[in-house]
């Protein structure tokens, strides 16, 4: 991963990111199999009507928590979401992490919950097709 940028520095983060639409229905998984994907290592779920600012807070945070496991030794892969899914949209064996977070815009200072999603791992299994257990 790239260094992180310091206040007031002429440095620049580049990071690569892809946008896909699916349906809520399915979110929640696709974005755990998208998680898997070898070069993947952050998804964040935005549905819409989760706040633009609870996205973004997510995101900092799953880049936090990334940053922390790469220097663990831990799996990498870290999925968030601004606002916590429904549970008849989430499949079975998927629990989840609140973060609280507290926001600072000049002097105004804004609590935001934002939500780590936990999934079992992708086994792959000799001769058969991957499946999330």
């Amino acid at each position: 991963m790239p260094e992180p940028v310091e206040a007031d520095s002429e440095a620049q983060q580049m990071l690569l990111s892809d946008q896909l639409a699916v349906d809520e229905d399915i979110m929640v998984g696709a974005s755990i199999g998208i998680a898997q994907l070898g070069p993947v290592g952050l998804v964040v779920l935005h549905r819409r009507f989760t706040s633009l600012m609870a996205s973004r807070v997510a995101w900092a945070v799953g880049t936090r928590l990334r940053r922390a496991r790469l220097a663990a030794g831990e799996s990498p892969r870290v999925v968030m979401a601004g606002s916590k899914p429904n549970p008849d949209v989430t499949p079975e064996g998927v629990t989840f992490t609140m973060h609280r977070v507290r926001v600072r815009d000049h002097e105004v200072v804004s609590p935001i919950e934002v939500w780590e999603v936990h999934f079992p791992a992708l086994i792959l299994a000799a001769g058969e097709d991957a499946a999330l257990l």
